[in-house]
């Protein structure tokens, strides 16, 4: 079967699926407001007669024959004054119980419509996460305290203890907007939740933007980090840059103070994009790294990776969204993309 009419059966049952919905929800609000004679079958005749005067309707809208003026009183003509009528009418209904019947009606449609996106359409358009750790911070906030940098006393960030409140038991990594890293002399004694963001699944990912993807060695573990490498590049952190293909990256203004790390202190397997191990990526094969380098479980230190893929790289099957705001918690809300 071709796309085309696939597609135009999807559509008809969509219809069809939607007008017995409606035509069940009309018979039992009707039922619900003790109309007179409220069978299926006048039930359905009242909603042919409201599909008759939207079609009217709309075929006035676009003929052009009337005037502009009108349009919005015919719109209320048809949407409103209509069907308290033909109920009224049909089901000896006053105004206000078939007034009250249209807004009661009108909010299970969209309620339905909503339930539906949420729980049938939601995992291809958008999907929400709460960022659990400080990997991507100063961009992406997990649950973190706060303190001032030693190098241009703007805010800093870092871990906070698995406490509601406590002051900093010894002095974690902070770093800044700046991408300035320190060890605080102090830390606030609050501890703040992480942000919450939006993903996109249907949006092609580009390089510099954050992603959510599956951990490549373990597909239930979700990771945000920033895309660095494409598909057929080869990777190399040198000098605190990216390096693709022999080529340095520029990096977005926003990050230009942010220097990319090639040794790991503490880390003596190898380190994945360093010039003495790039990271060799192939057809659907990306490489990501964390904003926070000293705190990032990235690309650069996996050992495992996903079946027929080497460690360093997330295959594209792996991909969940691109990240393209910050939602919660007000002070924090941004757009990315």
């Amino acid at each position: 079967m071709s796309a085309t009419p696939l597609v135009v059966a999807i559509v008809v049952l969509l219809f069809v699926t939607a007008q017995a919905w409606q035509l069940l929800i009309w018979f039992r609000l009707l039922k619900w407001l003790n109309a007179n004679d409220a069978t299926l079958r006048r039930t359905a005749f009242f909603l042919i007669s409201l599909f008759g005067i939207w079609l009217a309707e709309i075929a006035l809208h676009v003929s052009g024959l009337l005037p502009s003026k009108i349009h919005f009183p015919l719109l209320l003509v048809a949407q409103i004054i209509a069907p308290i009528l033909l109920l009224r009418r049909m089901f000896q209904l006053s105004v206000l119980k078939s007034f009250a019947g249209l807004v009661i009606h009108d909010a299970l449609i969209w309620g339905s419509v909503a339930v539906m996106v949420l729980f049938t359409l939601k995992p291809y358009i958008l999907s929400l996460y709460q960022i659990p750790t400080n990997s991507m911070a100063p961009t992406l906030l997990g649950r973190h305290q706060t303190g001032t940098c030693n190098v241009c006393s703007e805010r800093g960030y870092c871990s906070a203890p698995h406490r509601e409140t406590a002051f900093l038991p010894t002095a974690d990594l902070m770093i800044c907007r700046h991408f300035h890293e320190f060890i605080p002399t102090s830390a606030d004694g609050m501890a703040n939740e992480g942000d919450r963001i939006i993903a996109l699944p249907f949006l092609k990912p580009r390089r510099w933007d954050i992603a959510v993807f599956q951990l490549p060695s373990d597909p239930e573990t979700t990771y945000v980090k920033r895309l660095v490498g494409l598909p057929n590049e080869t990777i190399v952190i040198k000098d605190g840059d990216v390096w693709a293909d022999g080529v340095k990256l520029q990096k977005p203004d926003f990050m230009s103070e942010l220097q990319y790390q090639a040794e790991v202190d503490g880390w003596s397997e190898e380190v994945w994009g360093s010039p003495a191990s790039p990271a060799m990526l192939r057809d659907g094969e990306y490489f990501f790294l964390g904003d926070f380098q000293s705190r990032a479980n990235d690309a650069r230190l996996w050992r495992t990776g996903a079946p027929d893929h080497p460690p360093s790289a997330v295959p594209e099957s792996h991909l969940r969204g691109v990240v393209t705001h910050i939602v919660w918690p007000p002070e924090r809300i941004r757009t990315f993309r």
